[in-house]
C-alpha cells in the first residue's frame, strides 16, 4: 500500500498540507480493522522535518524504518552561533543518546529509526509505532531545531 503526498514544495504553501495528524485523519476511519499490506511506504511532515516510513516483512515481525531530514544546517556566513550550536548539540546528543539516530548528512541533519514490531499489524497501530518513534527523539528535535534552516 502506498499513500503519496503532494511534493514536498508544496507542504509550505498549501494550507490543506499532510502532516502526520492528517494523514492519520484522513485514513482512521477507512483503515481500522484492515491487515497492512505489506511492504507498505508513506511520507509526512511533522515540525520542521519531511518524514518517510517503510513497513518490510521481517520473520515474524514487521520492520519499521523512519527516516526524514529534520532541517538543514545554516553555513557560517549566514549563522555561525546556530551552525556551532548545531554541531555541538549533534556531538552531545550521539554521545549521551545514541538512540536518537541522528546524523549529519552534507548540511542536513536527518533522521533514522528503525522498529521491530509483531505482526499482523493494522493502520492505527502503524500510526501509533510511527508515533512513538518520532515522540522519543522529541526532547533531541527540539534541542536543534530552532537554529536549522528549512530543508
Amino acid at each position: 500500500m502506498t499513500i503519496a503526498a503532494p511534493h514536498p514544495d508544496t507542504w509550505r504553501t498549501t494550507p490543506t498540507a499532510w502532516t502526520l495528524e492528517t494523514a492519520h485523519a484522513a485514513l482512521r476511519d477507512q483503515l481500522p480493522h484492515w491487515p497492512l499490506e505489506l511492504p507498505a511506504r508513506f511520507t509526512f511532515a511533522w515540525r520542521s522535518g519531511h518524514y518517510d516510513v517503510s513497513a518490510t516483512e521481517d520473520g515474524a515481525a514487521i520492520r519499521l524504518v523512519v527516516t526524514g531530514a529534520i532541517g538543514a544546517l545554516p553555513f557560517s556566513s549566514e549563522n555561525r552561533q546556530g551552525r556551532s550550536k548545531v554541531l555541538a548539540a549533534l556531538v552531545r546528543l550521539r554521545k549521551s543518546w545514541p538512540r536518537a539516530g541522528l546524523t549529519l548528512t552534507g548540511n542536513r541533519v536527518e533522521l533514522h529509526h528503525e522498529l521491530h514490531v509483531k505482526a499482523p499489524m493494522g493502520f492505527p497501530a502503524l500510526m501509533g509505532a510511527v508515533s512513538e518513534s518520532l515522540l522519543s527523539v522529541l526532547p533531541a528535535i527540539e534541542a536543534i531545531e530552532a537554529d536549522l534552516m528549512p530543508v
